[in-house]
């Protein structure tokens, strides 16, 4: 996996039903390439689960040993 370094790597993504309860989404950036990554992985890692192509157990797995896994 290589590092984000730029906005052309970044893709925004709203889920209109995700928020509701929670009022309008708030948007963070971060000029540091290691939070970048794990921001985005997580969020793959977030809707593998959701979507059952990952176990709780995989992604409990996943956060203990990220970045090495």
């Amino acid at each position: 996996m290589k590092p984000v370094t730029k906005d052309a790597d970044v893709k925004m993504t709203y889920n209109d039903n995700e928020y509701m309860a929670s009022g309008a989404p708030v948007a963070l950036t971060f000029e540091y390439g290691l939070v970048n990554d794990f921001l985005l992985e997580w969020n793959t890692k977030k809707k593998e689960l959701a979507d059952g192509t990952i176990s709780a157990n995989d992604y409990f797995e996943w956060k203990i040993t990220w970045p090495h896994a």
